[in-house]
């Protein structure tokens, strides 16, 4: 998922609206203007903290995908095409052309390599 430039910005305005929102309600509890600050930025560090692995996330170059499996794969997790693809279809025709005789193969085969026509009869 790619982060809008939207959704960044409201992420950032949220980090900032609470780190005023602390930071004033310290000062106004304590009366101390250096002891306000001081937990804006506390705040601030630990929100930045929090939401930097959630940008990265969600960035176009992210670690991972939603729904991406890292795990190993076996070969009883794949089904099997030969039980879905009907004879009629692309199926049949690789069957026809495994079943041809091994000696037109062979000579459409030496015709390819050796630059000259196809024999007569040979395979498409």
């Amino acid at each position: 998922m790619k982060i809008t430039p939207g959704l960044l910005f409201s992420i950032l305005l949220l980090v900032l609206l609470t780190v005023i929102l602390v930071g004033g309600q310290v000062w106004a509890l304590t009366g101390s203007t250096t002891l306000g600050i001081a937990a804006g930025v506390v705040t601030g560090g630990l929100l930045g903290m929090g939401v930097r692995p959630l940008a990265r996330r969600l960035a176009p170059g992210g670690r991972r995908f939603f729904g991406e499996y890292r795990g190993t794969l076996e070969e009883g997790d794949f089904v099997d095409v030969a039980q879905v693809v009907s004879d009629a279809g692309s199926r049949g025709k690789i069957r026809d052309g495994i079943q041809q005789p091994p000696e037109r193969v062979a000579g459409s085969i030496r015709a390819i390599l050796g630059g000259q026509a196809r024999p007569k009869g040979g395979s498409r």
